[in-house]
């Protein structure tokens, strides 16, 4: 059964927002979507993941509001 988990790293340091956002992606089962919500826009998030996981997610990104961003990462393998 494919589900969605949330990740919320508002006013987290992006060194602990990048940790735990591997250490989720990890755990989850491909098919499985994270729901990465930050204030400090998504690049400093999801940095570690393009770099340690490349070519296993999909991910879209988004602004919503002034200082939130969203990003929906689908494990694909």
């Amino acid at each position: 059964m494919r589900r969605t988990v949330l990740l919320d790293v508002v006013q987290k340091a992006p060194q602990e927002s990048q940790s735990r956002l591997l250490e989720l992606f990890d755990r989850v089962a491909v098919g499985d979507t994270i729901r990465v919500i930050s204030d400090a826009g998504i690049a400093p998030v999801c940095q570690a993941l393009f770099e340690e996981r490349e070519g296993q997610f999909i991910c879209e990104a988004r602004r919503e509001g002034h200082n939130e961003w969203v990003a929906r990462i689908i494990k694909v393998r």
